[in-house]
C-alpha cells in the first residue's frame, strides 16, 4: 500500500491480487473532508479503465463540460483532460482495470455516450455499491470486490486477440509497433479495429499516443534526474516536436508549463503514485 497526502486529501494506492491482475491493475481510495475548501485540478488521460464508487459527496467534472458524476460508473479511456473538481466530505473507492477485458466481461460499449462515463448494468452493481458502502477500509472493500469479480468471472477468462493487442500498447510501449499486427487473426484489420474501438474506446493509434506521454508522465514525477531526450526516444518520439504536441494535446500545456506549476493534485486524481515508497 502506497499513502499519500494532498492538504486533508488522502490517497491509497494498492497491488492486486496476483489471481486478479488479469483485469485489475492497481486499487486506490480517495478521501477528503473539509467543507471550506474546493479543490480542482486536471484529471490525465490515462490507458486504461476505472471502475469507480463514491460513497459521499459526488466530484464533478467542471470542464470541457459542466457534469456531476454518478454513485458508480466506469471511468472509460479519455482522448483528452478533464478539469475536476472536490468539495465536502469524499469517501471515492477505485478500480483500476484493463479497459479490454473490463468491457468484455460486463459487455460495455466504451465508444457510447460522450465518453465522459459509461453506465454500468444496475441488477449487477447496485447491489455490490451497497456491500461496498457497508464497508469502512480499504482492505475490507477490495476483499469485498475480489470475491465479486471472482464470482462473476468463476470460469476464468482468456485473452484475445484484443486483450493482447490493448496489453501490449498499454504495458509495453516501448516495445510495441502497430505495424507488427497482421490480418492472420481470423478477422480482418477492419473488423480488428472496430471491435478495439468499441473494446477500449479509443484506436489502436490514440492509444499509443496517450500510452507515450503517461510513460513519460510517470517518469517526469518519479525520476527527477532523468534524461529527457533518452526518455522521448524510449517513448518512441523521435523528435521533440512531436512530443511536445501530443503532450500539449494530452494535458492542455506543454510539458514546461505543466511541471511549472504544482502537479501533486493533479497526480493524485489521474492516478499516479510516486514511487518513493514501495506499494504493496
Amino acid at each position: 500500500m502506497k499513502a499519500q497526502a494532498e492538504n486533508s486529501l488522502t490517497v491509497r494506492f494498492h497491488r492486486p491480487d496476483p489471481a486478479l491482475q488479469w483485469i485489475v491493475k492497481q486499487f486506490e481510495s480517495i478521501r477528503y473532508d473539509d467543507s471550506n475548501q474546493l479543490l480542482s485540478d486536471k484529471f490525465i488521460p490515462r490507458p486504461d479503465a476505472a471502475l469507480v464508487f463514491h460513497f459521499k459527496n459526488i466530484p464533478e467534472v467542471i470542464m470541457p463540460i459542466e457534469a456531476k458524476l454518478k454513485p458508480f460508473f466506469v471511468a472509460p479511456v479519455v482522448s483528452l483532460p478533464n478539469q475536476m473538481q472536490i468539495a465536502g466530505a469524499i469517501d471515492g473507492f477505485i478500480v483500476i482495470c484493463k479497459a479490454s477485458v473490463l468491457s468484455k466481461i460486463f459487455g460495455l460499449d466504451m465508444l457510447e455516450k460522450s465518453q465522459m462515463i459509461v453506465d454500468l448494468p444496475l441488477e449487477i452493481f447496485a447491489p455490490l455499491w451497497k456491500k461496498l458502502n457497508k464497508i469502512a477500509t480499504d482492505e475490507g472493500r477490495i476483499d469485498c470486490f475480489s470475491n465479486f469479480i471472482q464470482n462473476y468471472a468463476n470460469e476464468g477468462y482468456k485473452y484475445d486477440i484484443v486483450d493482447i493487442i490493448y496489453n501490449n500498447i498499454a504495458e509495453n510501449i516501448t516495445e510495441f509497433k502497430l505495424e507488427a499486427i497482421h490480418s492472420n487473426h481470423f478477422q480482418s484489420i477492419s473488423t480488428l479495429q472496430r471491435n478495439f474501438n468499441k473494446r477500449v474506446g479509443v484506436s489502436m493509434k490514440r492509444l499509443m499516443r496517450i500510452s507515450r506521454v503517461n510513460y513519460i508522465f510517470n517518469a517526469m514525477i518519479n525520476l527527477p534526474g532523468f534524461d529527457a531526450q533518452k526518455m522521448m526516444f524510449d517513448g518512441n518520439y523521435y523528435d521533440q516536436s512531436h512530443f511536445i504536441k501530443d503532450f500539449k494535446e494530452l494535458t492542455g500545456e506543454t510539458p514546461k508549463q505543466f511541471f511549472h506549476h504544482n502537479s501533486d493534485l493533479c497526480r493524485i486524481l489521474s492516478g499516479v503514485f510516486k514511487a518513493d515508497v514501495s506499494v504493496i
